[in-house]
């Protein structure tokens, strides 16, 4: 288990988050004929779980519930394995673009 924990302004690091709810392989030829109107049936249980996923890696499961009329999600169970690469990733998108520290205190500065 990992016992560092993020501080100060880390934890205000915004990181988008989505919920899946189905993925399906659909023939192109059917996503062509789609128009205002059609439905495209899924094979998903609309009362199965559902995914919470951040850069690409599943964190959560749980269900879609109603919130003051909008959607929400119900964590049910967590990936921690997930959550814990989630750190580095997010601290690296955190720090992009950030000048390199250097020992040389003249390195990076012109003639």
């Amino acid at each position: 288990m990992n016992d560092r924990q993020p501080t100060g302004t880390f934890l205000d690091l915004e990181l988008p988050v989505e919920v899946w709810l189905a993925t399906e392989r659909v023939p192109l030829g059917r996503l062509l004929d789609l128009e205002p109107g059609g439905v495209l049936p899924l094979t998903h249980d609309p009362d199965g779980p559902v995914d919470l996923v951040v850069n690409g890696a599943v964190v959560a499961s749980g269900e879609l519930v109603v919130v003051d009329g909008r959607f929400g999600f119900r964590v049910t169970s967590t990936a921690q394995s997930a959550i814990d690469e989630l750190e580095p990733a997010a601290v690296n998108a955190a720090t992009a673009g950030a000048p390199a520290e250097s020992g040389d205190p003249d390195a990076g500065a012109s003639s």
